[in-house]
């Protein structure tokens, strides 16, 4: 089983093909010049990812120990959601390079995607021994004894990261997600706080933080997160149902009526729409005249 933060860290085919076209580039391409005529851009993507390939086979058919190609190899895996590659990869790069502690991690993450937990924490112990430093360590430790719900090591591992970066987005990320999960809600809106703050003009973690603040009855203050949160993702449903849910609680009904029924005419598909109509109606809604 993949963890939803695990989930988080897809990248969009948008972004793969920037990336990968940029890489491509660094490596002797014209960047203005790359075309793919014929091809939609799905097939682009592939057709980039292809090409990368090609390449870091290349690299390692000369130099084996090269940790760099070994990670674009898992990661392009990964991205193709052949998580079994991506481990036969992770084990030769171990084999090839023992005492690398990017390889162990590597190894570490690709059980984790094969849902192998003992394996990946014994991997992930194995890097951080060689490098006590490594926050991406730390952080895929505390992911991995997540999956197995032992809290007392998760928050240990992810603090230990924050220690080392304070300004890391995903132990901020994890840690908020941990905890809010864990029903320890206050101290889970003091971590989307910081999440959010880090990343000001991204929108999940002000709707994270907006849902836990109408969660534990913080109403006013909800109102102002998710208002923030509507404006960076003006089609988030989470946003828009909790913001009505808090109008209707601070006892602005007709505003809290009027939000109901737009989600619902707006997301009708919606879990919640059910939900949106009952709590419009009970607010004085009455479609049809009925």
């Amino acid at each position: 089983m993949i963890s939803p933060s695990r989930l988080r860290q897809s990248v969009t085919s948008r972004s793969i093909l920037v990336v990968a076209t940029l890489l491509l580039a660094g490596l002797g391409a014209d960047a203005q010049t790359i075309e793919w005529p014929g091809l939609d851009s799905l097939d682009r993507e592939f057709a980039l990812l292809d090409s990368l390939s090609e390449h870091y086979h290349n690299v390692l058919v000369t130099d084996s120990s090269d940790i760099e190609a070994w990670e674009g190899l898992c990661a392009l895996a990964k991205r193709r959601g052949l998580f079994e590659i991506e481990l036969t990869l992770a084990q030769r790069s171990v084999e090839l390079l023992p005492s690398e502690s990017r390889a162990l991690t590597l190894l570490g993450d690709a059980y984790l995607d094969n849902g192998y937990l003992p394996e990946a924490i014994e991997a992930l112990h194995s890097a951080l021994h060689l490098d006590p430093g490594g926050v991406r360590i730390l952080t895929m430790l505390a992911e991995s004894y997540d999956l197995v719900d032992l809290t007392d090591s998760v928050l240990f591992y992810i603090d230990s990261a924050l220690v080392l970066n304070p300004r890391n987005v995903q132990a901020h990320f994890q840690r908020a997600d941990h905890l809010y999960r864990s029903g320890r809600r206050l101290e889970a809106i003091e971590s989307f706080e910081s999440w959010a703050l880090l990343q000001p003009f991204k929108p999940e973690p002000w709707i994270r933080l907006g849902g836990a603040q109408v969660t534990v009855g913080l109403y006013d203050r909800a109102l102002e997160t998710l208002s923030y949160a509507i404006e960076l993702a003006p089609d988030s449903p989470d946003a828009h149902f909790d913001r009505a849910v808090a109008l209707k609680r601070t006892g602005r009904d007709e505003e809290a009526r009027d939000a109901f029924i737009s989600f619902l005419f707006t997301f009708p598909r919606d879990e919640r729409a059910f939900e949106a109509e009952e709590m419009a109606r009970s607010l004085g809604w009455a479609p049809g005249g009925r």
